[in-house]
């Protein structure tokens, strides 16, 4: 777990509000439990690491490298499931 400021958190919190927006712009649906995760990583309880190691765990179809990273190009579908990136 990571000690974040409340100013951070809110930071961190509105940014993933902004990334969930955008993808609804884009006409994509981020599951739930990714919104669930990436709340998680905002408030420090979860690192973005986890959160991709998660996404990967839901999304078998979607393609790893070394250390659970999503590669390049590979198992795209039209679900939104990636990770931010907090402070």
């Amino acid at each position: 777990m990571i000690t974040l400021t409340e100013r951070e958190i809110q930071h961190n919190l509105r940014a993933v509000a902004h990334a969930i927006a955008q993808q609804e712009l884009e006409g994509l649906e981020v599951p739930q439990p990714t919104v669930d995760d990436l709340r998680r990583a905002a408030r420090g309880e979860i690192d973005t690491e986890e959160v991709i190691r998660n996404i990967c765990r839901r999304f078998n179809h979607v393609a790893t490298g070394p250390r659970g990273r999503l590669l390049p190009g590979l198992g795209k579908r039209k679900t939104a499931g990636h990770a931010a990136s907090f402070r």
